[in-house]
Formats: C-alpha cells, sequence, structure tokens
C-alpha cells in the first residue's frame, strides 16, 4: 500500500514521465503472405517529431517495392501537445515544493486532470492525423477499396501501451490524492 501511496506524490508524475519512452500510437497492419507491418511512436517520438520505429516484412517492405519507407514515416502533428502533456507532469513533479499538503494535494489533482486532459487530446489527434497516410497505403496495396474502409483504418490505427500507462498513473494521481484530501476534511 505504500508503494501506491507514494504514486499520489511526485513520483507518481515523475513515473508517468518516464512511460513516454514506451510506444503511444501505431499503425499497424498483418496482410498474411504479403508481410506486415508496423510504425509505431513514443510519447517521445511525439514531443520532439523524431522518426518512429519501423518494422516492415514482406511486400510491404521497401526492399519487396511495398509502400512502408521508413525515411517516409506520417506526422502525427502533435508535437505542441505532447510537449505540453510533459511539461504538466514535470510541473506535478514540482508540486513538491508546496510547503502545505493540502495545496501539494489539490494542486497535484489538478495537474493530474490537466495533464490526462491533453494526454487523450494528444492521442485523439495523432490517430486523426495518421489515418489519411494508413489510408494512402491500403490504397495502394488495394486499388479501389472504399467499403470498408471506416473500418480498416480504426483497426490499423492502434493505442499502444505507453500511453495506457501513463493514463492509469496520472488516474491514480487523482485518485489518491481526492481520497487524501477526503481523509483529511473528515478529520477535522
Amino acid at each position: 500500500m505504500l508503494v501506491v501511496r507514494k504514486l499520489a506524490s511526485p513520483a507518481g508524475f515523475l513515473l508517468a514521465l518516464l512511460f513516454f519512452a514506451l510506444p503511444f500510437v501505431a499503425v499497424s497492419c498483418d496482410a498474411g503472405a504479403a508481410g506486415s507491418f508496423d510504425v509505431s511512436y513514443t510519447g517521445v517520438d511525439l514531443a520532439t517529431g523524431t522518426k518512429p520505429s519501423i518494422e516492415a516484412s514482406g511486400a510491404l517492405a521497401p526492399s519487396g517495392g511495398g509502400p512502408v519507407d521508413p525515411s517516409d514515416a506520417p506526422d502525427p502533428g502533435v508535437h505542441v501537445l505532447a510537449i505540453l502533456t510533459a511539461a504538466l507532469l514535470l510541473v506535478g513533479i514540482g508540486t513538491m515544493l508546496l510547503r502545505r499538503a493540502r495545496r501539494r494535494r489539490f494542486a497535484a489533482a489538478g495537474v493530474a486532470v490537466a495533464a490526462g486532459a491533453l494526454l487523450v487530446s494528444t492521442e485523439l489527434t495523432a490517430m486523426a492525423h495518421l489515418r489519411a497516410p494508413a489510408q494512402r497505403v491500403i490504397e495502394s496495396q488495394a486499388p479501389g477499396t472504399t467499403d470498408g474502409m471506416a473500418a480498416a483504418l480504426d483497426e490499423v490505427i492502434q493505442t499502444r501501451v505507453g500511453y495506457w500507462l501513463v493514463l492509469a498513473v496520472l488516474i491514480l494521481i487523482l485518485a489518491l490524492n481526492l481520497a487524501a484530501a477526503a481523509r483529511a476534511w473528515v478529520r477535522q
């Protein structure tokens, strides 16, 4: 229980910031005998604009004449949102500088809500920006495909573990700080 309570402190925000190194969003497709590809963006990739990790095999790989070119990875276009999310996590770490426990709890809860909202916005925007490039890849492999395109795009554009872990930590920070504030209020 002590470890969980530590997450209510700046350690939780630090942990969330560390999870930015894990994959957040990906465009991934397994086309059976034709091969597969996986273009995966970490939170750091989203914030800095660096190239994602790309794995491709079979006819989908550049060596097979496929459309997945590592030098031409699509830009999710969420650099500012991802940077603001990371900055809020740093602000959350800074809440330890507040002297009064009550202020610290409410500040951490507020920062967790704001960072969570920005995180969700970053993820949804990145997924929306990756739809057009993913659609071009699908259409290049199956020309004239329009039936079920929206469902196909929903299937190939995926949320990954880093996003879910950061969101879970932020929810836990919020819940623990609100619970601690409620306990302190009841004691008064």
